[in-house]
């Protein structure tokens, strides 16, 4: 899948791939814009997105410290949540989530990305490839 860079609400360019979370009972969908991050281990997504889709802080599998920019340490919530990346998972992957508190863009890390092979073309394009490890991760 080739996907364009777009332009976030700072003006800079970005390359974002829409995700779609299946809720924890497997019934709803929600579909929202997420920046690649090749930098960060994990997957973000807005607690309040999360609470929504019924991944309360009960249902974490794990909390873990992260220090935020500030040199705040803070726990924050880990999730296993199935979802696709549209145009390139036939099927939901279930990976790891982290919630945070702010609400804001989801980030799309290396717990997800490395199923792929990535290409990032001169800050203008963004290249995803593969099927997200196939058939043994259909939910």
């Amino acid at each position: 899948m080739r996907v364009k860079y777009r332009k976030n609400e700072y003006s800079r360019s970005r390359p974002y791939v829409d995700i779609t979370l299946l809720s924890r009972n497997g019934k709803r969908t929600i579909t929202l814009p997420a920046i690649v991050d090749t930098g960060g281990d994990c997957t973000i997504i807005s607690q309040s997105v999360l609470d929504l889709m019924g991944y309360t802080e009960e249902y974490a599998y794990k909390s873990v410290r992260i220090g935020n920019a500030d040199g705040r340490v803070v726990r924050v919530p880990l999730y296993a949540a199935p979802f696709v990346i549209v145009g390139v998972d036939e099927h939901p992957i279930t990976s790891s989530v982290m919630g945070k508190r702010a609400d804001g863009s989801a980030f799309l890390g290396l717990s997800r990305l490395t199923l792929y092979d990535i290409t990032l073309s001169a800050g203008k394009e963004l290249i995803i490839e593969g099927t997200g490890g196939g058939e043994q991760w259909k939910l």
